[in-house]
């Protein structure tokens, strides 16, 4: 099952809202987004939705019902995305921009998934350009960086060390207090990886059915590298935005997890500015519906399956 945690829905939502789904990649939770991002699109007036995958946060793992965690995952965004009261854009971190391109793929495919108004990848590596192939390789810093990420990513040590954790997702100037409150956040976020690299790689689109998707669906598309990454180097954006037709959005001194980092107040000001730019907000749609509400501070809603 799917959570979604609307603690950041604005007081007083009206049709007009500009309605978002947050979409994390592996080891972060609803949490995550609870921190900085909901709170502060909400007093903008946004309906923002954060979603935990399966065997992620509160999300339960039906693994045994269904081996394939990818198929899961698209599952899961589909479910919450027909929940709400009109189409949202889907804002993607990381990993969860894989699953955002497959989602694309599959809408333009004419799979009956339910509608998105923009995709916005934040911090996401490009197809083209994932461990272990030699595009990753060749847009690595140097081969010690490359084999201290690859280090870092097979061994059990991610969430685990704090000292390569704080070096692979935060800027430096963290401050030792939030990074070590953050860092609870995502080891209790994390339940289970979603499958094996090679899994992952049989699962991806290709680059070419991207570009059609692109064709197919008038979409707003937005690709936005952190500047300071160390895990998703700017070459590994950079190839996204270039089969989406699209220049990246570079958000400066910031590290991986820009919902978390030091700056993530600047991160969320340039998602607002190309929201009001290229997405248009909606008109006579109802505020509710019977499967969403935006009631109380804490409540939660569970998208689960029957």
């Amino acid at each position: 099952m799917a959570q979604i945690l609307p603690e950041a829905a604005p007081s007083h939502p009206c049709c007009s809202s500009m309605a978002q789904v947050m979409e994390l990649g592996v080891g972060r939770c609803c949490a995550v987004l609870q921190e900085n991002f909901l709170p502060w699109f909400a007093q903008r007036d946004y309906l923002c939705f954060a979603l935990s995958l399966r065997g992620h946060g509160n999300s339960g793992d039906e693994s045994e019902s269904c081996p394939d965690k990818y198929a899961q995952s698209i599952e899961d965004i589909a479910h919450v995305i027909a929940s709400l009261p009109q189409p949202p854009v889907l804002v993607a971190h990381s990993m969860g921009g894989f699953f955002a391109q497959r989602y694309l793929v599959e809408l333009a495919g004419q799979r009956q998934l339910p509608a998105v108004a923009g995709v916005v990848m934040i911090a996401s590596a490009s197809l083209t350009a994932c461990v272990p192939n030699m595009d990753w390789w060749r847009s690595q810093q140097s081969f010690m960086h490359a084999g201290k990420v690859i280090w870092w990513m097979m061994t059990s040590q991610v969430f685990t060390n704090a000292k390569g954790d704080k070096e692979m997702l935060f800027s430096p100037d963290l401050p030792d207090e939030h990074f070590n409150r953050y860092h609870h956040m995502l080891r209790s976020g994390r339940q289970t990886l979603p499958a094996t690299f090679k899994e992952l790689q049989a699962f991806l689109p290709k680059v070419d059915e991207c570009a059609e998707a692109c064709k197919q669906l008038p979409l707003p598309i937005a690709v936005m590298l952190a500047g300071s990454d160390t895990l998703i180097m700017p070459q590994q954006v950079q190839a996204s935005a270039d089969y989406f037709g699209v220049e990246p959005i570079t958000l400066s001194d910031l590290a991986h997890d820009v919902m978390l980092d030091t700056r993530w107040e600047s991160a969320a000001a340039s998602l607002h500015a190309w929201l009001q730019s290229k997405v248009a907000a909606p008109r006579d749609l109802p505020s509710s519906n019977s499967n969403t509400t935006t009631e109380g501070s804490q409540r939660k809603i569970m998208s689960g399956r029957s």
